[in-house]
Order: C-alpha cells, then structure tokens, then sequence
C-alpha cells in the first residue's frame, strides 16, 4: 500500500517508536531502577539515573553509553546516552567530577580532574559544530 515509504513514517513504526522511547522513559523510574541495581549489584551506574550499565545497554533506542574521548585509545563515560541528551552543561560537569572523585576514593584515577574537564568541553564543542 505504502511501497517506498520509510517504517518509521509509517503509523506502525511511529507507535514502535513511540513504545521505545516510553520503554526508556520507564526504565529510569526510581523503583524500576532500584529493581535493575538488584539484578545488576555488581554494575557501575549512570551518575545521573542511576541505571546499572548492563541494563542501559538492553536498551533499543539510546545506544547505550555516552562515551567521551580523553585520547585516541582511552576515555570514559560518566552516563547514559538518554540522560547525557537531557543533562545541561553544568550537570554534566558535576556527573565528571562525581565520576573523578570515586575513582579517587577506590584508589586513582587514570586521569586528572583537568583532562577530563577537558575532554568534556572538547566533547561539547564537536556536539556544537
């Protein structure tokens, strides 16, 4: 009937979509979340909800972390992909330093306070341009 049309125009794919996104939204309920670090004790989470990061990557629309570069071959990722798109500058910074300062707390992290900054604002500006 619709021969040509992209799925995600079409009325079913917009209901899947939409499914998706509740799906996401749904998962990041604090009981929801409080279930997965359950199921999930030995995970790290996202600084922002909290969400153990196997359970971020069962995710079908987000693409799981958000991962920021420090060099060629390392970086780190202090959240999920759907909170980092919702998260202002500022909350992002605060999710970086959170991030820094366990690393301190368990014994180093593999990088200063200011490489990360850093590295977050080179990440902000390739997001701008």
């Amino acid at each position: 009937m619709f021969k040509g049309v992209p799925y995600r125009l079409t009325l079913k794919g917009r209901i899947y979509a939409g499914w998706l996104i509740f799906v996401d939204w749904f998962k990041r309920l604090r009981p929801v979340v409080r279930y997965y670090q359950g199921k999930y004790p030995t995970n790290s989470t996202c600084y922002n909800c909290g969400l153990p990061w196997e359970a971020v990557r069962e995710s079908e629309i987000d693409c799981g972390i958000h991962f920021i570069d420090v060099d060629e071959d390392h970086g780190f990722f202090p959240c999920c992909e759907y909170c980092w798109q919702r998260m202002d500058d500022l909350k992002k910074i605060d999710a970086i330093v959170a991030l820094f300062e366990e690393w301190e707390s368990c014994g180093g992290s593999p990088y200063t306070k200011e490489e990360m900054l850093d590295a977050l604002a080179q990440d902000l500006q390739e997001k701008e341009a």
